[in-house]
């Protein structure tokens, strides 16, 4: 059995599609956990009506805790031998949970991973799945693939991955932190003995949508900044090397924090904190070039933000080209 965790708060107007969308899974042997995170609105009602249709369909009501606390309370019941969590505004493709999970049974992997796309509505969603190749990795070659950049990493969001359950045994999501999939999912790719990546877009996350998590400013630079420490904490301990490429990646980070933060104390804080982490790079086992580079971002931002910005315009011409040849060939 797969269960499959969706958090839920005050999202009454996308609850149906979202579950809807669970339901019509070609895959039928899951149990649907609904953690209804202390809704103000109609949410927690409508959860409980989809709980009276279907006996598949479990709801935790809890005080709201937040994205992690939510996940948490679903992975305590999960009683599937593997774990899927879906937000609770998305959406997923009616094989995305077969398909997955034949991937962990071709591969024998711990963790399979699927590629996503956004959407505005629901009308604007493309299901149809245009090949099945598959790469399979070890659990720490992915974490290479993920904190090096590569393609086909997964990227470090939690809901495009189906998990063996085992691996939460001693895991979860840090509660009250913004990007709590920056400081877990690296974590879980190590513990796996194996990773299988489809190429095939099986998740949908609605973009744009006021109130989310994801536009939420209030704390999310610190939070990145903390959920990044851990992750270099992590593998100071597991794998030294790729704990300097977490500071590397840290150290440019600061300076997108830095250039967002309005607030002058905060600023020449987090200078400071870039200061120290550059001497750590400069002393550390990391390429000459990414010394310059981290050098550039610390005391030349402006010329590291004007090569960011040009790097991320080329990679949204590349991914463009990329779907407009896959939708012709289709």
């Amino acid at each position: 059995m797969i269960s499959i965790i969706i958090p839920i708060y005050n999202i009454e107007q996308y609850v149906s599609t979202c579950v809807e969308s669970v339901l019509a899974q070609t895959y039928g042997d899951i149990e649907i956990i609904l953690v209804e995170d202390g809704s103000t609105d109609n949410s927690g009602r409508i959860c409980d009506e989809f709980a009276s249709l279907d006996n598949r369909i479990k709801v935790i009501h809890k005080n709201n805790g937040g994205l992690s606390s939510a996940r948490n309370a679903g992975i305590d019941i999960a009683a599937g031998e593997y774990i899927y969590f879906v937000d609770g505004d998305d959406l997923i493709h009616p094989q995305c949970i077969e398909r997955l999970l034949d991937c962990i049974n071709r591969y024998e992997a711990d963790i399979a991973v699927c590629k996503t796309n956004s959407f505005l509505d629901e009308k604007s969603i493309n299901y149809n799945v245009i090949g099945n190749s598959v790469i399979a990795s070890t659990g720490e070659e992915m974490c290479r693939r993920l904190l090096y950049g590569l393609n086909d990493s997964g990227n470090v969001i939690a809901w495009n991955k189906l998990y063996k359950r085992e691996l939460f045994e001693d895991v979860r999501y840090p509660e009250g932190l913004v990007y709590e999939d920056v400081a877990t999912t690296h974590e879980l790719y190590w513990k796996a003995n194996k990773v299988a990546y489809l190429k095939d877009e099986l998740a949908f996350y609605r973009s744009k949508r006021k109130g989310s998590i994801t536009h939420s400013d209030n704390k999310k630079y610190r939070d990145l900044i903390i959920a990044s420490q851990k992750r270099i904490a992590f593998f100071e301990i597991n794998c030294p090397l790729l704990a300097m490429q977490c500071q590397y990646l840290l150290c440019n980070e600061y300076t997108r924090i830095i250039k967002e933060t309005k607030d002058p104390v905060e600023t020449a804080s987090l200078k400071r904190e870039q200061g120290i982490l550059l001497k750590k790079l400069l002393r550390g086992d990391i390429s000459i070039g990414k010394k310059i580079l981290a050098y550039i971002a610390t005391n030349l931002p402006f010329i590291w933000l004007s090569m960011d910005r040009l790097k991320r315009i080329v990679h949204v011409i590349k991914t463009w080209k990329r779907k407009s040849i896959s939708a012709l060939s289709a």
